[in-house]
Parts: structure tokens; sequence; C-alpha cells
């Protein structure tokens, strides 16, 4: 319901309120924008879902890379122990 009447603009005629908030203007577009609502509702949840998934998937992907690099060789963990025996620093 429109409760402040708009200032005509351009010359328009101001059409009172009951042209504008009938039951029949409002039908058929408030059934669409429902309708248009509940989609763009269900886009936005599935596209939140797949940014959530996508940017799991990328860290989980970096940790095993940084994981398979941070590997040392048998020889390298002989020496470390060996050093740590005697004292040494690597």
């Amino acid at each position: 319901m429109l409760l402040t009447p708009l200032e005509p603009l351009s010359g328009q005629v101001f059409m009172p309120d009951s042209a504008i908030c009938s039951a029949k203007t409002w039908t058929v577009p408030t059934a669409y924008a429902a309708r248009l609502g509940v989609l763009w509702i269900f886009f936005f949840v599935f596209a939140a879902l797949a940014i959530y998934v996508s940017r799991k998937l990328v860290r989980m992907a970096s940790f095993v890379r940084e994981f398979r690099m941070a590997r040392i060789t048998p020889e390298e963990l002989k020496k470390k122990l060996d050093a740590a025996r005697t004292g040494h620093d690597c």
C-alpha cells in the first residue's frame, strides 16, 4: 500500500492508490518474483557451497604439495640424528 503520494515525474499523471495496489495488478508479478526469488536463493546457496568446497580442495592440495616437499631423505635423517647425538648442529 502506497502511503505517501509520489510527485508526478515529467508530466505523468498521478495514479491513485487503488489502481496501483489492486490485487489483479500485483498477482502475476508477485508470483513471478516469488518464483524468481526461490531460484536466486538456490543459486546463491549452490554458489556459496561450490566456492566453499573449491577453497577446501585448493587448501588440501596445497597442504599435500607442501607436505611432499617437506620430506627428507633417509641419509639426511641419519645425518641429523648423528649430529644430535654428538651435540653438533647440522
